[in-house]
């Protein structure tokens, strides 16, 4: 199914249809994309363990999940590689230093054996899902939202990574048309939600940021 970003409306269309593509409908893309890098980063655990890679060559395969996993969520986010500018992908190389350089410590307690099979899946898929946070800042930039102040997966929630939420922008015109700005509404994910998530739903409902 071909999909096709419609600019004005900041929604995605299915070009053979023309129909719209519900916003449930990519996030349940966003999803599914978390599910099948996470059980990628779960095989490079069990070949760490069962002695087929090197902690470095492990660690090289990490950076190359978390690489395309950032890209990927942020093209999502953003409407495609056209939609891309140079500070788009500033913002990616941003985010994936950010998640390197907190690699690198995560790759020290791997080598130093102190980690079981299980605790470097569970971590490694932290990683992964800390993606979540390139798909909802490319949403956001995608509707011209300046900066807000989280984004679910940003690991600023108790509950880190392992975030499911998502915010929901809805534009406010006058009547003449103009934009006057967004209603931005922190929405709890399928998931049990932290004490922080359930605190920015209450406190972001909507959380409206005025043009500038």
């Amino acid at each position: 199914m071909p999909w096709q970003w419609e600019e004005n409306l900041n929604r995605y269309r299915d070009a053979d249809t023309g129909r719209f593509i519900s916003s449930a409908s990519v996030r349940d893309l966003v999803d599914q994309r978390q599910r099948i890098t996470g059980s990628g980063s779960d095989g490079l655990a069990e070949l760490l363990r069962g002695g087929q890679l090197n902690t470095r060559d492990w660690e090289t395969g990490m950076r190359e999940a978390i690489k395309d996993e950032y890209i990927q969520q942020y093209l999502l986010g953003r409407g495609g590689l056209s939609q891309m500018t140079q500070a788009d992908w500033g913002s990616i190389g941003g985010m994936i230093a950010d998640q390197y350089r907190y690699l690198d410590g995560f790759t020290r307690e791997v080598a130093a054996g102190t980690l079981s099979e299980a605790q470097v899946a569970a971590r490694s898929r932290m990683y992964i899902h800390s993606g979540r946070e390139a798909f909802e800042r490319a949403s956001a930039r995608a509707h011209g939202l300046p900066e807000l102040p989280a984004y679910p997966g940003d690991g600023k929630t108790v509950c880190l990574t392992n975030c499911a939420c998502n915010w929901r922008i809805e534009e406010v015109y006058d009547d003449d048309g103009n934009l006057l700005g967004w209603n931005c509404y922190w929405e709890l994910g399928e998931a049990e939600h932290c004490p922080d998530c359930v605190a920015n739903s209450g406190k972001w409902n909507p959380l409206f940021i005025k043009v500038r």
